[in-house]
């Protein structure tokens, strides 16, 4: 189900969800462009999802079942990538279109597993498998194929969880005091202990990494979908706005006048902030509620 907030946080909401087990020929026909997650498929499903793209029909998967390979143009097998990076190739194609074109050319971290496959003749590779942030691999990341008539693209890793490992943290740290500071923190999620490696590439921290491979998904699912029929795409931000800038601001214990200060300077130029209260401090209700009825949350 992840894969359908993704899609909607791009802006694409025409879409149908369902179980692996309601597949059925009838039920691909009906669809421009079918969606599959990372899951294991019986030879059955997998017969019905190649026949669906050989007639015609169009797929796009995550970390495929190897019963697919051929339909995604993947070949020879050569182990999994664990943790790895991914390099988007911006000038690549397929039937026409460059989906990388305008996205970052940094690798990007890849948490989780990756399958490594030596493509096949004929297959587009969108993006690159990097062992680390320098050095890559000769193995697909994304990859697109002509399979009978149909057209087919496969993320050799699982986009959905690594998203969701990207913005959320390491899982095994929940809960966990990392930095042994006295208290649980969001920061513990994505740091390491021993002096290791941090959770997210600090090299990459100016790259929303995350939201940089959702990009090329959507641009994907229009690329595949557009050769059919027109798909509505609703942009990001408010009428034409070409970006926002969220405001927050995290507070230990400051006087009521630091407050003050801070959102008159907001409120002179129209701003608004959500402030995260920690640790003490001298606020009063009275203070807070005026704040918050000129539009700021606490």
């Amino acid at each position: 189900s992840y894969l359908g907030e993704i899609l909607r946080a791009e802006g694409l909401n025409s879409f149908d969800v369902t179980d692996i087990s309601s597949l059925t020929s009838a039920t691909l026909s009906q669809h421009d462009l079918t969606i599959l997650a990372q899951t294991s498929l019986t030879s059955d499903q997998a017969l019905t999802l190649a026949n669906y793209v050989a007639g015609g029909g169009r797929l796009l998967a995550m970390r495929p079942d190897a019963q697919l390979n051929g339909v995604f143009g993947l070949g020879a097998a050569s182990g999994t990538l664990n943790n790895g990076y991914l390099g988007i190739v911006g000038n690549a194609t397929f039937n026409g279109s460059a989906p990388g074109q305008g996205l970052t050319t940094a690798t990007l971290q890849i948490h989780g597993s990756a399958d490594q496959y030596s493509p096949l003749a004929g297959a587009a590779t969108l993006a690159q498998l990097y062992s680390n942030a320098t050095s890559a691999t000769p193995y697909p990341a994304v990859v697109g194929f002509n399979y009978g008539t149909g057209q087919a693209i496969a993320f050799t890793y699982d986009l959905a969880s690594n998203v969701i490992y990207t913005r959320q943290g390491n899982p095994a740290n929940a809960n966990v005091d990392t930095d042994s500071d006295g208290v649980v923190r969001t920061v513990d999620l994505f740091q390491t202990t021993g002096g290791g490696a941090p959770w997210v590439n600090r090299d990459r921290v100016p790259i929303p990494q995350a939201d940089e491979q959702q990009r090329l998904f959507a641009r994907l699912v229009q690329q595949l979908v557009s050769n059919v029929s027109p798909l509505p795409q609703i942009w990001y931000f408010p009428d034409t706005a070409k970006t926002m800038l969220i405001l927050t601001g995290d507070a230990h214990a400051n006087p009521i006048s630091y407050y003050q200060n801070e959102i008159n300077s907001l409120n002179a130029h129209g701003g608004k902030i959500t402030l995260y209260l920690s640790i003490g401090g001298s606020l009063t209700d009275a203070s807070v509620q005026a704040w918050r009825a000129q539009g700021h949350e606490f």
